[in-house]
């Protein structure tokens, strides 16, 4: 639609990486017949990319969207020799459900790891911390096409649908890495 879906992630993984984090997760939805999942994948790996960075396979994780799913995906992350000192959720369920199991593994967020989120829903602001997420303009699109619907059809002057910014909602759950590698 309206709503560049690589630019949300391709915006998270920057900001992660402007904070020094290099090994990063990935928590996504299969990628099979879903355009939204391959587009936010791709742009997680293209800003790695313009690091010179790499998403490691071991890092990513398929998951159904749904809460015990990504829990479970968040687990192996953990599990792992070198766990990502970040994760990127490709939403904010993926997100929250990385959150529930970091708290059941002792795992604080964002002194050890950073988990951020795409969508900005209310659910990621019920948690503590609040989840940092990418606000996707979806309802203004969908607002302001309304808007030029109805103009148009009163033959009223209307402006061509503006392409809304994409905007970080930074609500503490990601930091600077530790300076200490962790195990």
């Amino acid at each position: 639609g309206g709503f560049d879906n690589r630019a949300a992630t391709h915006a998270s993984t920057r900001h992660l990486l402007a904070l020094g984090h290099r090994r990063l997760g990935l928590i996504s939805a299969p990628l099979a017949g879903n355009d939204r999942a391959r587009a936010r994948c791709e742009g997680v790996r293209a800003a790695l990319a313009e690091s010179g960075l790499e998403l490691h396979a071991e890092c990513v994780q398929h998951a159904p969207i749904a809460l015990e799913a990504a829990r479970a995906a968040m687990h192996k992350l953990l599990a792992l020799a070198q766990p990502p000192t970040a994760v990127v959720a490709t939403n904010d369920v993926f997100a929250v459900g990385a959150m529930v199991a970091c708290r059941q593994a002792g795992v604080r967020i964002p002194e050890d790891i950073s988990i951020s989120g795409v969508d900005n829903t209310d659910l990621g602001a019920t948690q503590t911390p609040g989840l940092t997420s990418i606000r996707t303009p979806v309802t203004e699109i969908g607002r302001a096409a309304a808007d030029q619907l109805v103009a148009r059809l009163e033959g009223e002057p209307f402006s061509a649908l503006q392409i809304y910014p994409i905007e970080i909602v930074h609500r503490g759950s990601v930091a600077p890495p530790a300076r200490t590698a962790r195990g």
